[in-house]
């Protein structure tokens, strides 16, 4: 079952036709949001330029948002399966429950979930995204929305940020400019293996000399420890735990290989508990299949919370000690 209003995507009703889905019952006219209650594995979705997302909960429903409607109109407690889902949010700095088991723990996860896209609303026409808009088109592939929240995390969450994969620094930019603007101070620590790369809009033919050239143009080359290596080799791993020197991971980013589960073994103990978690390529390329099953295997076993999938299927949540 679906539950939706007509909002302003126009092509509800094909998808759902498509999906072989039952016909969607008419609600609010100004909501473009939707309660799917299957799991997320099973409706690979795609737009382009990130117009709409799936923001997959904890108990395998699925809301897909469109970032062209106002928060406002979002939150319908008639659309949501939740009967507790209140008309105001709580913070997403409060306490993050675990893996929901009840009505009530559901519907708080749904208010974290939706308070993050809020956040990101106003992001959109912040300053912040004048700036970020700048370090996307000279040093990033990922989607505005994406360093967006990694600016955010940056700047919030408690604990420094360990990335895998900078590329040539977009992500640790973003980073390094929320980081620099927390009040407390926080270690970036960045992995990158080298190498070169053809694409059709942001090559490089020396990443770490592109990756140190951008932090530099950005201002931002002091704030960060750069790691050449492989993120899993023997002589990698001390030289990420001295960098960090017992410090906690508030923000781990990885836009690597299709091995996320690897690295998360080898670090998963330096990450704090509700510690956000960001994982490119989710939903897209060739490396998503396993890179997505590796997601939801951990999902499963309760060690990844999911808040959603930003932009071009980035996959954003939170790392779960047991």
């Amino acid at each position: 079952m679906i539950r939706w209003g007509p909002g302003r995507l126009g092509t509800e009703k094909a998808w759902a036709a498509k999906r072989s889905l039952s016909q969607p019952e008419t609600a609010d006219a100004d909501c473009s949001y939707f309660i799917v209650a299957e799991r997320c594995a099973r409706f690979p979705f795609s737009t382009r330029g990130g117009d709409v997302g799936f923001l997959p909960l904890a108990n395998q429903d699925l809301i897909l948002f469109s970032r062209r409607a106002s928060f406002s109109s979002t939150i319908n407690p008639r659309l949501s399966r939740h009967d507790s889902l209140p008309h105001r949010t709580a913070p997403v700095e409060s306490a993050v429950v675990t893996q929901p088991n009840s009505a009530l723990s559901a519907s708080a996860h749904v208010n974290q979930v939706l308070e993050l896209l809020r956040k990101l609303m106003e992001y959109r026409s912040s300053d912040v995204r004048l700036r970020l808009e700048k370090v996307g088109q000279a040093a990033s592939m990922l989607h505005m929305d994406v360093l967006l929240l990694i600016y955010h995390f940056a700047r919030f969450s408690p604990g420094n940020v360990l990335e895998i994969g900078p590329y040539v620094g977009g992500s640790t930019i973003a980073a390094a400019y929320g980081a620099r603007e927390s009040s407390v101070p926080k270690k970036i620590v960045s992995i990158e293996a080298g190498g070169k790369l053809k694409h059709f809009r942001l090559s490089s033919s020396h990443i770490i000399k592109d990756l140190k050239k951008n932090l530099a143009r950005f201002g931002v080359a002091e704030d960060v420890t750069l790691i050449n290596g492989r993120s899993f080799d023997e002589a990698t791993i001390p030289e990420v735990r001295q960098a960090m020197d017992g410090g906690e991971v508030g923000l781990f980013i990885f836009d690597a290989d299709n091995n996320v589960r690897r690295d998360l073994d080898c670090y998963g103990d330096l990450l704090a508990d509700r510690c956000w978690v960001i994982i490119d390529d989710y939903l897209g390329p060739a490396k998503a299949a396993p890179i997505r099953a590796q997601v939801d295997a951990l999902v499963s076993e309760g060690r990844l919370l999911p808040f959603g999938y930003y932009g071009w299927g980035t996959w954003v949540g939170q790392w779960q000690r047991t």
